[in-house]
């Protein structure tokens, strides 16, 4: 149980931070990169659909691995069983919001369809097993990508074409990969450095 509780754990900050990552690097440059391409301003009003999938991936992401725990547990019922709920829940609520308010009532239905199915998930490992994957390194990665975000956007969100896109996603990448490892967010990290250094002979 206590290798699975820091798989668990572990698996939440990891995937979270790669969530965070990719999403930065989207929502920074997906306007620019529309204007690069010369895509029609029309397609710009699926932005706010681009920005609430994003939510979902990151709360998908950043609540782990519970579907491997629950699915490997004795309870593995409950993992089909969870699934059943979330396909319950959000097919009627997807038509729904689809035929009131359009494309961005689809994108809605998903935020709250994953947001109740992980936190069933996540109530469900509390309670039985006493396990839950958050702490304050969570917190901290959270606000290492929304300061890394505003920072970068402040700075240099006004420059425009491929020169932009390059200095955002660099700056905003090293923003990320610094915070990480200097705050300590994950093991996994150091583990990384030092087989870095390994294979490249750094001392």
């Amino acid at each position: 149980m206590p290798e699975i509780k820091r798989i668990y754990q572990r698996s939440c900050i990891n995937l979270l931070l790669i969530a965070l990552f990719i999403f930065g690097n989207i929502w920074l440059n997906i306007q620019p990169a529309l204007e690069a391409f010369h895509i029609q301003k029309t397609y710009e009003s699926g932005l706010a659909v681009v920005f609430i999938l994003g939510m979902v991936r990151i709360i998908d992401a950043g609540t782990g691995l519970n579907n491997i725990v629950i699915g490997t547990s004795t309870y593995w019922r409950f993992d089909f069983l969870s699934g059943v709920v979330l396909l319950a829940f959000r097919l009627p609520l997807t038509y729904y919001l689809i035929k009131n308010y359009g494309i961005i009532g689809s994108a809605f239905a998903e935020l709250t369809a994953f947001a109740l199915y992980n936190l069933i998930r996540f109530e469900f490992l509390r309670r039985k097993f006493g396990m839950q994957p958050f702490n304050q390194n969570n917190l901290k990665a959270l606000l290492l990508g929304i300061i890394s975000f505003g920072l970068v956007w402040v700075l240099i969100g006004q420059f425009s074409g491929w020169l932009g896109i390059i200095l955002r996603s660099v700056i905003f990448s090293g923003l990320m990969i610094l915070g990480t490892i200097q705050g300590k967010l994950t093991p996994d990290a150091a583990q990384l450095i030092v087989q870095f250094k390994n294979k490249w002979g750094i001392q």
